[in-house]
């Protein structure tokens, strides 16, 4: 299950529950309520449930007890996702291959994001230390070009000087000739 922009559960994903797939959808009061209150991985008897939920559960044809675990990420900048995975135990014709080829797909899927998760930070860090380094050379860059403006104008004031003296030093010679 997962928030869609609405803020109520979506059905993303089927695999292995008995219950008609309409049935898992956010008018499901025991989906609701499970939607709000978990925020950690739980296990849920579904025979303590109070008589409100009991019915709204039951038509999942879930297991006596399942497991909630809470989900989240970012699929885009900025955009958070969140889900549960709910799973319960499968009826007696289940076959365990698919149960177990499912875990490996959601092994390798899992081992990926972590990897690309990662790998986003690194190039986040990167990217910021590079930031900061582009703007430390700016910064010095700017500062070393106020130096040279700064020479450039003692440059200029020094030969004015020595321009002037040269011409006093030249009439000076000449009155004396």
């Amino acid at each position: 299950k997962y928030k869609n922009n609405q803020n109520k559960p979506e059905l993303l994903a089927f695999k292995g529950a008995s219950a008609d797939k309409t049935r898992w959808n956010s008018d499901n009061t025991f989906i609701q309520q499970l939607w709000i209150d978990t925020d950690a991985p739980r296990f849920i008897n579904l025979d303590s449930l109070n008589t409100g939920l009991k019915p709204s559960a039951d038509s999942l044809n879930l297991e006596a007890t399942v497991l909630v675990v809470p989900i989240k990420g970012v699929t885009e900048p900025g955009e958070e996702r969140s889900g549960l995975i709910i799973t319960s135990r499968p009826p007696p014709d289940y076959f365990v291959d698919v149960d177990l080829m499912a875990l490996e797909i959601i092994t390798g899927l899992t081992s990926g994001a972590i990897s690309n998760c990662l790998t986003h930070l690194t190039l986040k860090n990167t990217n910021k230390k590079l930031r900061e380094e582009i703007a430390a050379r700016l910064e010095i860059q700017k500062e070393l070009q106020g130096h040279r403006d700064q020479l450039e104008k003692i440059v200029a004031q020094r030969t004015m000087s020595l321009q002037m003296a040269n011409t006093a030093l030249k009439k000076a010679r000449d009155d004396i000739q």
